[in-house]
């Protein structure tokens, strides 16, 4: 016994009990309060067992003593005892000494010790079921909480996942309604456009107004005027027989004149018109992107004819100028020209209302 164990061991021995029942007896002092024992570790061939310690009286006077069944396959001259305390600590043991039991008194002493470690180990084992009872039933309580967790988890997934979607259809609608005021800013830029087209359609009017008084045309026009003709075929194919009819009416050119501004007049009420059903639009925004295509086209149909007209005006005032001596002397064929001209023009106005009408017959009323 090592001299620093705060146990002093009076005796530590090996009863040999009749029928080859094997007790390991220990007995000793303390020097202060038992402490609370765990088993005893017994060490063979480089492994370890522990013993639980047989039931017994507790210690009396300061006595102390503690009991265990040696398994048949211990050999007590060559294995080593250390006892474990229940918090950790070991104590270190001598080796056991051997005793018979021989006298029938021992024997019954020991037959009843045996007895009452039998009641003990079945008290013991029955005592390990339960606890495998509860323990299983532990187990399946906690199986039951997670898949009731896991439950939770799928719920608050699902509703993340719906607040996901609902977040998306609302970015959806705000996009809708985003292309909606992007249309209507673009039905509101097509009506400003077209409102400077007629500002210009009527400075075109006024400088040819300016030619007629000037009385001055270009040695080439009939030349470059048969291009113009060739390019706008098409309008002046439709319009033959009102060219023929408007040749020799030079005098009433101020009368066509106010015609076309009416006529200019009426597309921008049109335009109104289109304005006040693009206020519409928020009610129809799946149909917004489509509106504002077609009004794009119209728009750039719009722009190509008024960038046709411009250019043509502005080539005209530089002919006007460099040939204004020459004009007099072909005033008849300067008169054939102008009504030419006249009727491109309100070719070219009776395009714009046909664009304009046919804006308005898709546009929702």
């Amino acid at each position: 016994m090592p001299p620093s164990s705060p146990l002093a061991v009076d005796a530590f021995e090996l009863v040999n009990a009749p029928g080859g029942a094997r007790l390991l007896r220990l007995a000793g002092r303390w020097p202060g309060p038992t402490p609370d024992l765990a088993a005893l570790a017994v060490c063979r061939d480089g492994a370890e067992e522990t013993l639980p310690p047989l039931p017994g009286p507790p210690g009396t006077n300061g006595v102390w003593s503690a009991a265990w069944a040696l398994p048949a396959g211990v050999d007590p001259r060559v294995a080593t005892f250390a006892l474990v305390l229940a918090d950790g600590a070991r104590i270190d043991l001598p080796r056991p000494g051997a005793r018979q039991l021989g006298d029938p008194l021992r024997k019954e002493r020991m037959r009843a010790l045996v007895d009452a470690y039998a009641v003990a180990r079945r008290e013991r084992e029955a005592a390990v079921r339960a606890a495998r009872s509860a323990e299983a039933a532990r187990a399946q309580a906690a199986e039951r909480a997670r898949r009731a967790e896991q439950g939770e988890r799928d719920q608050r997934t699902l509703a993340g996942e719906a607040r996901t979607a609902l977040a998306r259809a609302h970015m959806a609608l705000d996009a809708a309604e985003r292309r909606a005021r992007d249309a209507e800013q673009g039905l509101a830029a097509a009506r400003s456009d077209l409102a400077r087209r007629a500002a210009a359609q009527r400075k075109v009017e006024a400088q040819l107004a300016a030619a007629l008084e000037a009385g001055a045309r270009a040695e080439r026009l009939d030349a470059e005027l048969s291009a113009v003709h060739s390019r706008l075929s098409q309008v002046e194919s439709a319009a033959a027989a009102e060219r023929e009819e408007l040749h020799g009416r030079l005098d009433a050119a101020g009368e066509a004149a106010r015609s076309r501004e009416a006529r200019l007049a009426a597309a921008l009420g049109r335009i109104d018109e289109l304005q006040a059903a693009s206020e519409a639009v928020v009610a129809g925004r799946d149909a917004a992107e489509e509106r504002a295509e077609r009004a794009h086209a119209v728009r750039l149909e719009l722009e190509r004819a008024a960038g046709t007209t411009r250019r043509r005006a502005e080539e005209l005032q530089g002919r006007l100028t460099a040939e204004r001596d020459a004009a007099l002397a072909r005033h008849q064929e300067l008169e054939t020209v102008l009504a030419s001209e006249r009727q491109a023009a309100v070719a070219r106005i009776a395009d714009l209302e046909h664009a304009v009408g046919r804006e308005r017959s898709v546009s929702p009323r």
